[in-house]
């Protein structure tokens, strides 16, 4: 799966001409996973956006002190937060899509984003304004638990701060991002570091 994370620099990135999807998808987020429309026609080839998460709080933290360094201790930034710069990119995104979707270019089909707080921030502030587009909550698009910032947030208060802007999170499992009872058991695969 091509992320746009992978791309310097740049929030989003498309793919033209995907054939097997009848539908413009929006991911937020790193893949993992598949998540289709019921609707959706595998015979039309079609443009599949991918768009990152803008800035996080640990996005700058790491930024500073890279994860695995001597010394690395996780700063405990649960559901990381998007930062002011972080919320600029995505109303900056926001301008474009609207321009293109004003413009009679890109007709999007289906947005889905994972339930972690950046995500779902993101899209509405990238979307706002395209409320017409459905929007699917899908935590198999969600990224791997790697730090504090990758444990999300219960899904009713995802649903009351995202909901009013078309983002179901009610159906979420109360631990819905991925969690090990055995962890403490386990031998730690994260590079050197205090993790919480």
């Amino acid at each position: 799966v091509l992320l746009a994370s992978a791309v310097p620099g740049r929030l989003w990135m498309r793919l033209k001409g995907v054939q097997r999807s009848c539908l413009s998808l929006l991911l937020l987020s790193s893949a993992h996973g598949w998540c289709a429309a019921p609707s959706m026609s595998l015979n039309m080839a079609k443009e599949i956006t991918f768009v990152r998460h803008g800035v996080t709080e640990m996005n700058e933290f790491l930024g500073k002190k890279s994860y695995g360094s001597t010394g690395f201790e996780d700063p405990g930034y649960y559901d990381t937060r998007l930062t002011p710069r972080g919320m600029n990119q995505a109303t900056e995104l926001n301008k474009v899509l609207r321009g293109e979707h004003e413009e009679g270019g890109q007709q999007m089909e289906l947005l889905v984003a994972s339930p972690l707080h950046r995500t779902l921030h993101t899209a509405t502030l990238a979307f706002g304004g395209l409320e017409h587009i459905p929007r699917v909550v899908n935590p198999m698009v969600r990224e791997r638990m790697w730090l504090s910032s990758d444990v999300g947030s219960d899904p009713e208060a995802l649903q009351a701060e995202f909901g009013e802007h078309g983002w179901d999170c009610s159906a979420l499992p109360k631990r819905w991002w991925y969690h090990n009872d055995n962890w403490a058991k386990e031998t730690e695969w994260r590079a050197p570091g205090k993790y919480v």
